[in-house]
Protein backbone atom coordinates (compact mmCIF):
# COMPACT_ATOMS: atom_id res chain seq x y z
CA UNK A 1 0.00 0.00 0.00
CA UNK A 2 1.38 3.42 -1.10
CA UNK A 3 1.78 5.83 1.78
CA UNK A 4 0.02 9.21 1.83
CA UNK A 5 3.41 10.95 2.00
CA UNK A 6 4.62 9.18 -1.19
CA UNK A 7 1.43 10.13 -3.06
CA UNK A 8 1.92 13.78 -2.12
CA UNK A 9 5.51 13.70 -3.31
CA UNK A 10 4.54 12.17 -6.67
CA UNK A 11 1.80 14.75 -7.20
CA UNK A 12 4.25 17.53 -6.35
CA UNK A 13 6.76 16.29 -8.91
CA UNK A 14 4.07 16.08 -11.63
CA UNK A 15 2.82 19.58 -10.93
CA UNK A 16 6.36 20.95 -11.13
CA UNK A 17 7.00 19.09 -14.39
CA UNK A 18 3.80 20.35 -15.97
CA UNK A 19 4.58 23.90 -14.90
CA UNK A 20 7.98 23.59 -16.54
CA UNK A 21 6.37 22.62 -19.86
CA UNK A 22 4.68 26.00 -20.03
CA UNK A 23 7.59 28.01 -18.67
CA UNK A 24 9.53 30.92 -20.15
CA UNK A 25 10.99 30.34 -23.58
CA UNK A 26 8.53 28.06 -25.39
CA UNK A 27 5.18 29.81 -24.95
CA UNK A 28 3.18 26.59 -24.55
CA UNK A 29 0.03 26.61 -22.42
CA UNK A 30 0.04 30.39 -22.11
CA UNK A 31 3.67 30.67 -20.97
CA UNK A 32 6.10 33.32 -22.13
CA UNK A 33 7.47 33.16 -25.67
CA UNK A 34 9.94 35.34 -27.52
CA UNK A 35 9.05 34.86 -31.18
CA UNK A 36 12.24 35.30 -33.18
CA UNK A 37 12.57 35.99 -36.90
CA UNK A 38 15.70 35.77 -38.98
CA UNK A 39 16.15 39.01 -40.90
CA UNK A 40 18.09 38.89 -44.17
CA UNK A 41 19.28 42.36 -45.20
CA UNK A 42 21.88 43.77 -47.57
CA UNK A 43 23.93 46.39 -45.74
CA UNK A 44 26.85 46.85 -48.15
CA UNK A 45 27.29 47.47 -51.86
CA UNK A 46 24.99 49.23 -54.35
CA UNK A 47 21.81 48.01 -52.63
CA UNK A 48 22.89 48.81 -49.06
CA UNK A 49 20.32 51.60 -48.79
CA UNK A 50 17.55 48.99 -48.96
CA UNK A 51 18.92 46.82 -46.16
CA UNK A 52 19.90 49.73 -43.92
CA UNK A 53 16.40 51.23 -44.16
CA UNK A 54 14.80 47.85 -43.45
CA UNK A 55 17.05 47.15 -40.44
CA UNK A 56 16.16 50.47 -38.81
CA UNK A 57 12.47 49.91 -39.49
CA UNK A 58 12.55 46.44 -37.95
CA UNK A 59 13.90 48.02 -34.77
CA UNK A 60 11.16 50.67 -34.75
CA UNK A 61 8.41 48.10 -35.35
CA UNK A 62 9.69 45.62 -32.78
CA UNK A 63 9.89 48.35 -30.14
CA UNK A 64 6.33 49.43 -30.88
CA UNK A 65 4.93 45.91 -30.77
CA UNK A 66 6.79 44.88 -27.62
CA UNK A 67 5.70 48.05 -25.83
CA UNK A 68 2.10 46.81 -26.00
CA UNK A 69 2.16 43.03 -26.63
CA UNK A 70 -1.41 42.48 -25.44
CA UNK A 71 -2.64 44.81 -28.18
CA UNK A 72 -0.36 43.69 -31.00
CA UNK A 73 0.37 40.03 -30.15
CA UNK A 74 -2.71 39.00 -28.18
CA UNK A 75 -0.82 38.31 -24.96
CA UNK A 76 1.39 40.18 -22.53
CA UNK A 77 3.49 37.00 -22.35
CA UNK A 78 4.56 37.27 -25.99
CA UNK A 79 7.31 39.36 -27.56
CA UNK A 80 8.92 39.52 -30.99
CA UNK A 81 12.50 39.87 -32.16
CA UNK A 82 14.08 40.33 -35.59
CA UNK A 83 17.72 39.29 -35.75
CA UNK A 84 18.86 41.17 -38.85
CA UNK A 85 22.03 39.85 -40.49
CA UNK A 86 23.89 40.90 -43.63
CA UNK A 87 22.90 38.63 -46.52
CA UNK A 88 25.36 40.20 -48.95
CA UNK A 89 24.36 41.15 -52.46
CA UNK A 90 24.15 37.80 -54.23
CA UNK A 91 21.61 35.01 -54.19
CA UNK A 92 24.15 32.36 -52.98
CA UNK A 93 25.12 34.41 -49.92
CA UNK A 94 21.47 34.95 -49.02
CA UNK A 95 20.66 31.27 -49.49
CA UNK A 96 23.58 30.23 -47.26
CA UNK A 97 22.43 32.55 -44.48
CA UNK A 98 18.80 31.51 -44.83
CA UNK A 99 19.74 27.83 -44.74
CA UNK A 100 21.55 28.28 -41.42
CA UNK A 101 18.59 30.19 -39.99
CA UNK A 102 16.07 27.61 -41.20
CA UNK A 103 18.09 24.88 -39.48
CA UNK A 104 17.91 26.75 -36.17
CA UNK A 105 14.65 25.99 -34.36
CA UNK A 106 14.69 29.34 -32.53
CA UNK A 107 13.63 31.06 -35.76
CA UNK A 108 9.86 30.89 -36.29
CA UNK A 109 10.12 32.65 -39.66
CA UNK A 110 12.33 34.60 -42.04
CA UNK A 111 11.92 38.19 -43.23
CA UNK A 112 13.75 39.61 -46.24
CA UNK A 113 15.87 39.66 -48.31
CA UNK A 114 16.74 43.06 -49.84
CA UNK A 115 16.94 42.20 -53.56
CA UNK A 116 14.71 40.37 -56.01
CA UNK A 117 17.29 37.81 -57.22
CA UNK A 118 17.80 36.82 -53.59
CA UNK A 119 14.06 36.63 -52.92
CA UNK A 120 13.46 34.37 -55.91
CA UNK A 121 16.28 32.09 -54.75
CA UNK A 122 15.05 31.88 -51.15
CA UNK A 123 11.50 30.77 -51.97
CA UNK A 124 12.33 27.12 -52.73
CA UNK A 125 14.55 26.91 -49.64
CA UNK A 126 11.79 28.24 -47.38
CA UNK A 127 9.34 25.81 -48.91
CA UNK A 128 11.57 22.77 -48.48
CA UNK A 129 12.54 23.83 -44.95
CA UNK A 130 8.89 24.42 -44.02
CA UNK A 131 9.59 27.87 -42.62
CA UNK A 132 7.52 30.93 -43.53
CA UNK A 133 9.36 33.57 -45.56
CA UNK A 134 7.89 37.07 -45.72
CA UNK A 135 9.47 39.28 -48.40
CA UNK A 136 8.97 42.97 -47.54
CA UNK A 137 10.21 44.98 -50.51
CA UNK A 138 10.97 42.91 -53.58
CA UNK A 139 8.61 43.82 -56.44
CA UNK A 140 9.50 40.86 -58.66
CA UNK A 141 6.59 38.73 -59.88
CA UNK A 142 6.79 35.00 -59.24
CA UNK A 143 8.23 35.10 -55.72
CA UNK A 144 5.27 33.29 -54.16
CA UNK A 145 5.27 30.63 -56.87
CA UNK A 146 7.67 28.61 -54.72
CA UNK A 147 4.81 27.49 -52.47
CA UNK A 148 2.55 28.19 -49.53
CA UNK A 149 5.39 29.14 -47.16
CA UNK A 150 6.28 32.27 -49.15
CA UNK A 151 4.54 35.65 -48.76
CA UNK A 152 5.12 38.91 -50.63
CA UNK A 153 4.36 42.32 -49.15
CA UNK A 154 5.22 44.61 -52.09
CA UNK A 155 3.31 45.51 -55.24
CA UNK A 156 4.95 43.91 -58.29
CA UNK A 157 6.84 45.97 -60.85
CA UNK A 158 4.63 44.97 -63.77
CA UNK A 159 1.65 46.63 -62.08
CA UNK A 160 3.64 49.69 -60.95
CA UNK A 161 5.13 50.29 -64.41
CA UNK A 162 1.77 50.07 -66.13
CA UNK A 163 0.19 52.48 -63.65
CA UNK A 164 2.73 55.26 -64.10
CA UNK A 165 2.69 54.94 -67.89
CA UNK A 166 -1.10 54.94 -68.08
CA UNK A 167 -1.36 57.98 -65.79
CA UNK A 168 1.39 60.21 -67.19
CA UNK A 169 1.87 59.52 -70.91
CA UNK A 170 -1.60 60.58 -72.11
CA UNK A 171 -1.86 63.48 -69.67
CA UNK A 172 1.48 65.00 -70.67
CA UNK A 173 1.08 64.06 -74.35
CA UNK A 174 4.37 62.16 -74.45
CA UNK A 175 4.89 60.76 -77.96
CA UNK A 176 8.25 58.99 -77.69
CA UNK A 177 9.50 57.45 -74.44
CA UNK A 178 12.83 55.83 -73.72
CA UNK A 179 12.93 52.73 -71.51
CA UNK A 180 16.17 52.03 -69.63
CA UNK A 181 16.28 48.89 -67.51
CA UNK A 182 18.60 46.27 -66.02
CA UNK A 183 17.84 42.81 -67.44
CA UNK A 184 20.08 41.06 -64.88
CA UNK A 185 17.59 41.87 -62.11
CA UNK A 186 14.23 40.15 -62.46
CA UNK A 187 12.19 42.99 -60.98
CA UNK A 188 13.83 45.57 -63.26
CA UNK A 189 13.50 43.31 -66.28
CA UNK A 190 9.79 42.91 -65.65
CA UNK A 191 9.38 46.65 -65.08
CA UNK A 192 11.13 47.48 -68.35
CA UNK A 193 9.16 44.99 -70.45
CA UNK A 194 5.88 46.02 -68.79
CA UNK A 195 6.61 49.69 -69.49
CA UNK A 196 7.27 48.87 -73.14
CA UNK A 197 3.94 47.04 -73.41
CA UNK A 198 2.07 49.84 -71.64
CA UNK A 199 3.64 52.45 -73.92
CA UNK A 200 2.57 50.51 -76.99
CA UNK A 201 -1.00 50.48 -75.67
CA UNK A 202 -0.78 54.21 -75.03
CA UNK A 203 0.30 54.82 -78.62
CA UNK A 204 3.77 56.12 -77.77
CA UNK A 205 6.93 55.18 -79.66
CA UNK A 206 9.58 53.35 -77.63
CA UNK A 207 13.38 53.56 -77.56
CA UNK A 208 14.88 50.69 -75.53
CA UNK A 209 18.24 50.47 -73.74
CA UNK A 210 19.51 47.79 -71.33
CA UNK A 211 22.32 48.18 -68.81
CA UNK A 212 23.69 45.98 -65.98
CA UNK A 213 22.31 46.81 -62.54
CA UNK A 214 25.78 47.54 -61.15
CA UNK A 215 26.74 49.94 -63.96
CA UNK A 216 26.79 53.65 -63.14
CA UNK A 217 27.81 54.91 -66.61
CA UNK A 218 24.64 55.97 -68.43
CA UNK A 219 26.40 58.07 -71.09
CA UNK A 220 25.38 55.80 -73.96
CA UNK A 221 21.84 55.36 -72.67
CA UNK A 222 21.31 59.10 -72.28
CA UNK A 223 22.81 59.83 -75.71
CA UNK A 224 20.49 57.31 -77.36
CA UNK A 225 17.41 58.83 -75.72
CA UNK A 226 18.48 62.40 -76.46
CA UNK A 227 19.37 61.71 -80.10
CA UNK A 228 16.03 59.96 -80.60
CA UNK A 229 14.22 63.03 -79.19
CA UNK A 230 12.51 61.08 -76.43
CA UNK A 231 10.32 63.44 -74.44
CA UNK A 232 10.09 60.99 -71.56
CA UNK A 233 12.30 58.27 -70.04
CA UNK A 234 11.15 55.36 -67.87
CA UNK A 235 14.03 53.87 -65.88
CA UNK A 236 14.17 50.67 -63.83
CA UNK A 237 17.43 49.99 -62.02
CA UNK A 238 18.86 50.64 -58.54
CA UNK A 239 18.57 54.09 -56.94
CA UNK A 240 22.22 54.92 -57.57
CA UNK A 241 21.76 54.15 -61.25
CA UNK A 242 18.63 56.29 -61.44
CA UNK A 243 20.51 59.24 -59.96
CA UNK A 244 23.49 58.68 -62.28
CA UNK A 245 21.28 58.67 -65.37
CA UNK A 246 19.54 61.90 -64.36
CA UNK A 247 22.86 63.64 -63.58
CA UNK A 248 24.46 62.54 -66.85
CA UNK A 249 21.39 63.69 -68.81
CA UNK A 250 21.53 67.07 -67.07
CA UNK A 251 25.17 67.54 -68.04
CA UNK A 252 24.25 67.26 -71.72
CA UNK A 253 21.31 69.62 -71.40
CA UNK A 254 18.77 66.82 -71.81
CA UNK A 255 15.65 67.19 -69.65
CA UNK A 256 13.06 64.45 -70.34
CA UNK A 257 10.10 63.62 -68.15
CA UNK A 258 11.54 60.96 -65.84
CA UNK A 259 9.24 58.08 -64.87
CA UNK A 260 9.82 55.13 -62.57
CA UNK A 261 8.90 53.07 -59.54
CA UNK A 262 10.03 52.52 -55.94
CA UNK A 263 13.73 52.97 -56.77
CA UNK A 264 13.05 56.73 -56.91
CA UNK A 265 11.31 56.71 -53.53
CA UNK A 266 14.27 57.28 -51.20
CA UNK A 267 16.72 60.10 -50.54
CA UNK A 268 19.51 58.56 -52.65
CA UNK A 269 18.07 60.00 -55.88
CA UNK A 270 17.41 63.53 -54.63
CA UNK A 271 20.63 63.76 -52.60
CA UNK A 272 22.69 62.79 -55.66
CA UNK A 273 20.72 64.29 -58.53
CA UNK A 274 19.28 67.29 -56.68
CA UNK A 275 17.08 69.67 -58.63
CA UNK A 276 17.66 67.68 -61.83
CA UNK A 277 15.35 65.01 -60.42
CA UNK A 278 12.52 67.45 -59.66
CA UNK A 279 9.34 66.62 -61.55
CA UNK A 280 10.01 62.85 -61.69
CA UNK A 281 6.76 60.88 -61.45
CA UNK A 282 6.65 57.46 -59.82
CA UNK A 283 4.36 54.76 -58.50
CA UNK A 284 5.21 53.22 -55.13
CA UNK A 285 3.72 51.25 -52.22
CA UNK A 286 4.39 54.00 -49.69
CA UNK A 287 2.69 57.38 -49.69
CA UNK A 288 4.45 59.66 -47.17
CA UNK A 289 1.43 61.98 -47.37
CA UNK A 290 -0.90 59.40 -45.84
CA UNK A 291 -2.25 60.93 -42.62
CA UNK A 292 -2.99 58.29 -39.99
CA UNK A 293 -1.98 58.07 -36.35
CA UNK A 294 0.13 55.01 -37.13
CA UNK A 295 1.92 56.65 -40.06
CA UNK A 296 2.63 59.75 -37.99
CA UNK A 297 4.03 57.61 -35.17
CA UNK A 298 6.11 55.58 -37.64
CA UNK A 299 7.61 58.64 -39.32
CA UNK A 300 8.50 60.20 -35.98
CA UNK A 301 10.02 57.03 -34.52
CA UNK A 302 11.94 56.21 -37.68
CA UNK A 303 13.38 59.73 -37.93
CA UNK A 304 14.59 59.38 -34.33
CA UNK A 305 16.06 55.92 -34.91
CA UNK A 306 17.69 56.52 -38.30
CA UNK A 307 18.20 60.30 -38.29
CA UNK A 308 16.67 60.42 -41.78
CA UNK A 309 13.09 60.41 -43.13
CA UNK A 310 11.42 57.06 -43.73
CA UNK A 311 11.48 55.75 -47.30
CA UNK A 312 9.52 53.03 -49.06
CA UNK A 313 11.88 50.27 -47.88
CA UNK A 314 11.50 51.33 -44.26
CA UNK A 315 7.72 51.47 -44.63
CA UNK A 316 7.60 47.99 -46.17
CA UNK A 317 9.77 46.48 -43.42
CA UNK A 318 7.77 48.19 -40.68
CA UNK A 319 4.49 46.99 -42.20
CA UNK A 320 5.89 43.46 -42.49
CA UNK A 321 6.48 43.27 -38.73
CA UNK A 322 2.96 44.58 -38.04
CA UNK A 323 1.52 41.96 -40.40
CA UNK A 324 3.48 39.24 -38.61
CA UNK A 325 2.21 40.59 -35.29
CA UNK A 326 -1.38 40.47 -36.52
CA UNK A 327 -0.90 36.88 -37.62
CA UNK A 328 0.57 35.98 -34.22
CA UNK A 329 -2.33 37.68 -32.46
CA UNK A 330 -4.77 35.44 -34.34
CA UNK A 331 -3.14 32.37 -32.77
CA UNK A 332 -4.74 31.70 -29.35
CA UNK A 333 -2.62 32.96 -26.47
CA UNK A 334 -2.75 29.51 -24.90
CA UNK A 335 -0.86 28.06 -27.88
CA UNK A 336 2.80 28.20 -28.82
CA UNK A 337 3.51 30.11 -32.04
CA UNK A 338 5.10 27.63 -34.42
CA UNK A 339 6.22 27.78 -38.03
CA UNK A 340 3.15 25.85 -39.18
CA UNK A 341 0.69 27.95 -37.18
CA UNK A 342 2.29 31.19 -38.32
CA UNK A 343 2.15 30.07 -41.96
CA UNK A 344 -1.58 29.39 -41.69
CA UNK A 345 -2.22 32.65 -39.84
CA UNK A 346 -0.36 34.73 -42.42
CA UNK A 347 -2.41 33.26 -45.25
CA UNK A 348 -5.59 34.65 -43.72
CA UNK A 349 -4.26 38.05 -42.57
CA UNK A 350 -6.93 40.65 -43.28
CA UNK A 351 -7.29 44.43 -42.84
CA UNK A 352 -4.01 44.79 -40.97
CA UNK A 353 -3.24 48.41 -40.07
CA UNK A 354 0.05 49.35 -41.77
CA UNK A 355 1.80 52.38 -43.29
CA UNK A 356 1.92 51.24 -46.94
CA UNK A 357 -0.87 51.23 -49.52
CA UNK A 358 -3.89 53.10 -48.14
CA UNK A 359 -3.17 52.08 -44.55
CA UNK A 360 -4.71 48.60 -44.63
CA UNK A 361 -3.40 45.30 -46.00
CA UNK A 362 -4.93 41.91 -46.62
CA UNK A 363 -3.22 38.79 -47.91
CA UNK A 364 -4.52 37.60 -51.27
CA UNK A 365 -5.13 34.03 -52.35
CA UNK A 366 -1.68 34.00 -54.01
CA UNK A 367 -0.07 35.10 -50.70
CA UNK A 368 0.62 38.55 -52.12
CA UNK A 369 -0.75 41.60 -50.36
CA UNK A 370 -3.28 43.73 -52.18
CA UNK A 371 -1.57 47.12 -52.67
CA UNK A 372 -3.14 50.41 -53.75
CA UNK A 373 -0.05 52.15 -55.09
CA UNK A 374 0.48 55.90 -54.80
CA UNK A 375 1.22 58.10 -57.82
CA UNK A 376 3.71 60.76 -56.70
CA UNK A 377 5.79 63.64 -58.05
CA UNK A 378 9.13 64.79 -56.64
CA UNK A 379 9.09 68.49 -55.74
CA UNK A 380 11.90 71.03 -55.39
CA UNK A 381 12.23 70.37 -51.65
CA UNK A 382 12.90 66.68 -52.25
CA UNK A 383 9.42 65.66 -51.09
CA UNK A 384 7.03 63.36 -52.90
CA UNK A 385 3.61 64.93 -53.35
CA UNK A 386 0.48 63.54 -55.06
CA UNK A 387 0.65 63.69 -58.85
CA UNK A 388 -2.41 65.44 -60.16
Amino acid sequence: MVSRRLRVCVVGVLVAALAGCGGAGDGADGGKQEITFGGLVTTSGVNAYVGVSASKAYTVAVNMVNADPARYLGSADRSVKVEAKDAGETAPTAVALARSMAADSKYVGLVGPSTSPQALALGPLAQSSKIPLVVPGSPAPGITDAGDRVFQMAATNDVLAEQVIQAVVPKQHLTKVGVIYSPDNNANLVAGKSAINALAKAGAAVVEFTIPATDQDYTSAVAKMRDANCDGVFIATNSGGVAAAIIQAERTGYHPQWLGGPMFANDVVFKNAGQSAVGSVITTDYNPNLRTDLNDAFRSAYQKEANTPADVYAAQAFSTVLTLAAAIKSIPASEKVTRDKLTSALATAKDVEVVVSDGKLSMGADRRTQINAALLRLDSAGKFTPYE
